[in-house]
């Protein structure tokens, strides 16, 4: 459905993004989801799900840089968002690094 989605409208940020998650969270396809991801920041560059997700799909991979990098981009988006606050600081206290 989110392939027929894109054929619909190729650059809706929100199918963009969610097709992203759908390929890494339930298929470990993690080159195609950064694609979608990359592709839903090149239309919402701000948009702070798209950000989380892949911030989290690099802090899976390992890449604690890229993660920390998205995580302060979605947090700059929305300050208000607790949950990503609360995602970087478990990112750096695991990478024990001093977030604050």
């Amino acid at each position: 459905f989110y392939r027929r989605a894109l054929e619909v409208n190729p650059k809706h940020t929100t199918t963009l993004c969610n097709y992203g998650t759908l390929l890494h969270d339930a298929m470990n396809d993690f080159e195609r989801a950064e694609d979608m991801y990359k592709a839903a920041l090149a239309t919402e560059p701000t948009h702070p799900t798209t950000l989380c997700n892949f911030a989290g799909m690099q802090r899976e991979r390992g890449d604690v840089a890229a993660a920390e990098k998205l995580y302060r981009r979605s947090i700059a988006s929305d300050p208000s968002d607790s949950v990503n606050l609360c995602l970087l600081a478990n990112l750096l206290r695991e990478a024990k690094k001093d977030y604050k």
